[in-house]
């Protein structure tokens, strides 16, 4: 098959477009190669599909959400931690996500994708494609499930999608490129992409997550990020939790003061608000907010000299999509120093 572009490429009013402008000289339709395709962004639907945004931590045992953004942890059997790669990583990517296996287990990840996305994709064909690798061969898989809800997540009961075409299941050591190709149902309102060991793993075998895509039309192409840049994909990843620290900083960490706040009072009485705090993205839904003192205590804030205020004296309250308010609940008045500052941190979630 010859590839390139059209032969002609300038058209003057009245001409025709003909076989001969596409094809060759054996007839045979000119197409790109998958490997000159764009990264522009916009043609993957997943979300931090290359692991770079890691706003809650590297590291995490527990079900749910707790390392890389959006991507929701869980284990159907045995124990072992999720965690940022940086070295055995897919060609071209700086992270993955690994899990080691503490005891035999069957780990998995989730992506749920919420229903102003899925509603472009609904009686169209996909092709969802991931990097997947692991430390001894292991047999790894992807799948597309889907409900007919609006916004489904972790607690919703999900209708596997079946492929067309399938290379899941295959046994992988290094990393390799796996693909199954879908059509959406025109009822589909929310979707869920899992990637998985299919079965269980023995005690300290790593398996390897990386470059994951969904994207219109039935084969793979060259993996790019939905934000198209780095800022770009951390401001889709804040469509669904956002937080006030540094990005290298997990939440609740002691000692961290990068969220000084000014108080230019000298006192602020209970049930009084102090602070206002806007979000750089908006969110999916009205967000959950959860505040941390200097010293990683939640719903306090503390003063210049880093000593905590009373419970609840950083109250969130009137959380929306695009802000929130701290109020004084403590029960008693809060003291503002000479400094006129406070440090008070938070996070603020919205995730299906």
């Amino acid at each position: 098959m010859a590839t390139g572009w059209p032969m002609k490429t300038t058209y003057a009013n009245g001409d025709v477009y003909s076989a001969s402008d596409v094809n060759d000289t054996n007839g045979t339709i000119n197409l790109l190669q998958t490997s000159t395709l764009s990264r522009a962004g916009g043609k993957n639907v997943i979300i931090n599909g290359g692991m770079d945004i890691w706003q809650r931590g590297t590291s995490s045992t527990a079900v749910g959400y707790g390392s890389a953004d959006r991507w929701y942890q869980n284990n159907a059997g045995g124990t072992g931690t999720f965690a940022q790669e940086t070295t055995t990583v897919p060609t071209g990517a700086r992270y993955a996500m690994k899990f080691t296996a503490s005891s035999s287990a069957a780990p998995q990840i989730h992506q749920y994708i919420e229903t102003m996305q899925v509603i472009p994709l609904q009686g169209q064909t996909v092709t969802l494609s991931a990097s997947m690798g692991a430390s001894t061969s292991t047999a790894m898989g992807l799948d597309l499930a889907y409900t007919t809800s609006v916004d489904s997540g972790a607690g919703a009961s999900w209708t596997t999608i079946t492929p067309t075409s399938t290379t899941s299941g295959t046994s992988v050591t290094t990393y390799q490129r796996l693909n199954s190709v879908y059509s959406i149902p025109s009822t589909a309102t929310s979707l869920r992409v899992r990637l998985y060991s299919v079965n269980n793993i023995a005690n300290t075998v790593v398996v390897y997550f990386g470059n994951v895509q969904l994207e219109l039309g039935s084969y793979a192409t060259t993996f790019s990020r939905a934000g198209g840049t780095i800022q770009g994909e951390l401001a889709a990843c804040q469509r669904y939790y956002e937080k006030s620290y540094r990005q290298a900083v997990v939440p609740g960490t002691s000692g961290s003061d990068t969220n000084d706040s000014v108080v230019p009072i000298s006192s602020v009485a209970n049930n009084e608000s102090y602070q206002t705090y806007r979000f750089a993205v908006t969110k999916r839904t009205d967000a959950t907010i959860t505040t941390y003192s200097y010293n990683g205590v939640t719903n306090r804030s503390s003063n210049s000299s880093g000593t905590d205020y009373g419970a609840n004296s950083a109250d969130p309250w009137r959380a929306s999509q695009s802000m929130f308010i701290v109020r004084n609940s403590s029960g008693s008045s809060m003291t503002i120093d000479a400094a006129r500052f406070i440090y008070l941190n938070w996070v603020a979630s919205a995730e299906l």
